[in-house]
């Protein structure tokens, strides 16, 4: 069994109808560069090169994902993809300006530093996918505009530059047609995992443009373990709901020195894929009972999650039991964006005149932002899969020795984590509490 994780995004912007003399577009725009893919490394690299001035916003952008993380959780099984998130922003914000743009930037931790943005994302694009070439990442960008308007060449030079996006047109009069595109588009990126993406009377004929990134990652758990690394328990067993009551989980189960250690009120635990440079990360609350996420989320930061992973050891044997979980959720972002001080992009007063020429003085804004992600844990590795949405509008002005042996028994309600090490970028998070 193969293991997927890949994250489509989308990024949809709709405006009221209104009459537009951009019948033309310029012979250099491509006809068919949805097809254009972003480069796939052939040789591995040990780590992902950051320099002096990119480290610290590693820490933002995982500050900016714990953040998130606690402003979605809404008291049922989650799952979430920070960096698809983060991609989606920050393409808009290159279509973005002034307050609009800063918001965007600052939020995550780029002080209004655009360069500085898209080098760090580009430098991701190109280093993450090649740090362990046993475990399958690919990051992916289009843009689809409507053929009654033109990208600003900044917008369009910057998204080829940086996130290997080229534009494509299309007529706003045949939104199936758009809505057929992109799901092909997502399907062929995803290997067919979310098909279809959008379904019809997503898009309309007013929309505006579309911007499309798509993450995909593939790995089986360590070459260190045992394939499969964990044995699937034979019986269901009682999974402790939080604030009382239990239900019955198929559990998988192993043995072995992990990483483990402490965070808050809680316990930490890392489960290795492939060669060791991505892995999932389960943080435990110490005890079963009321409210138990609810109070070691507050405790769970970047400067605390550094920390404990820095002090984590394999001092003792540890009998691990993890639930088989399968978990999807739709989640609406406006608020949490709110939340993280980015407010402008969704009034009347955003200010996207980077994006897409405006002869017609149209105001675009952002309407919602969503997700949809979904993850499958089992003994052979993981699955995942994320799609971001960020819908604009528009107003057109109207073991040598056993020293010991610990358990980490996972039956009641947990965090976790999938992160690249070298870099310490997290791709995913999420809560799993056994509630849907």
């Amino acid at each position: 069994m193969k293991t997927r994780y890949f994250v489509p995004i989308i990024l949809v912007m709709t405006s009221c109808l209104y009459s537009c003399n951009h019948n033309s577009r310029d012979d250099e725009f491509e006809e068919t560069p949805i097809i254009i893919e972003s480069p796939t490394p052939t040789v591995q690299i040990s780590k992902v090169s950051l320099s002096e001035s990119q480290i610290p916003y590693v820490a933002a952008g995982n500050e900016f994902a714990l953040r998130c993380l606690k402003t979605i959780y809404n008291d049922k099984n989650i799952v979430f993809s920070p960096l698809s998130l983060q991609y989606a922003l920050a393409l808009t914000s290159n279509g973005a300006n002034g307050e609009s743009a800063d918001e965007i930037t600052n939020a995550m931790g780029f002080d209004g530093n655009q360069e500085a943005l898209n080098s760090y994302l580009n430098l991701l694009l190109n280093q993450l996918p090649a740090v362990d070439t046993d475990v399958e990442l690919k990051l992916a960008d289009a843009v689809i505009i409507n053929d009654r308007f033109r990208a600003q060449n900044s917008f369009r030079q910057t998204a080829k530059e940086y996130y290997y996006s080229p534009v494509e047109y299309a007529s706003s009069t045949e939104p199936e047609k758009v809505i057929a595109r992109i799901n092909e588009w997502a399907s062929r990126n995803t290997h067919g995992l979310i098909n279809p993406f959008l379904e019809n009377g997503d898009i309309n004929n007013s929309f505006i443009a579309i911007i499309l990134n798509a993450l995909y990652f593939n790995a089986k758990w360590s070459n260190s373990l045992s394939s499969p690394a964990f044995t699937a328990e034979s019986e269901a067993g009682p999974f402790y709901l939080d604030g009382g009551g239990s239900k019955n989980v198929k559990y998988m189960a192993t043995k072995g020195y992990f990483q483990h250690g402490e965070i808050g009120s809680g316990h930490i635990l890392e489960l290795p894929y492939a060669n060791g440079k991505y892995s999932m990360y389960i943080i435990l609350p110490e005890v079963k009972g009321d409210s138990e996420i609810a109070d070691l989320l507050p405790k769970i930061n970047e400067k605390s999650l550094s920390s404990s992973l820095s002090s984590m050891t394999t001092d003792a044997v540890v009998l691990v039991q993890i639930p088989m979980f399968e978990t999807s959720s739709r989640l609406d972002l406006n608020k949490s964006l709110n939340d993280l001080g980015i407010s402008k992009i969704f009034s009347t007063e955003a200010e996207f005149d980077r994006l897409i020429e405006n002869d017609n003085n149209v105001a675009f804004y952002i309407n919602c932002v969503l997700q949809k992600a979904r993850i499958k844990v089992n003994e052979w590795g993981t699955e995942a899969a994320a799609v971001t949405a960020e819908i604009l509008d528009g107003d057109n002005g109207e073991p040598d020795e056993e020293i010991e042996e610990i358990s980490f028994i996972a039956d009641h309600p947990f965090v976790y984590i999938i992160a690249e090490k070298t870099s310490g970028v997290i791709l995913f998070e999420g809560i799993f509490n056994g509630l849907e």
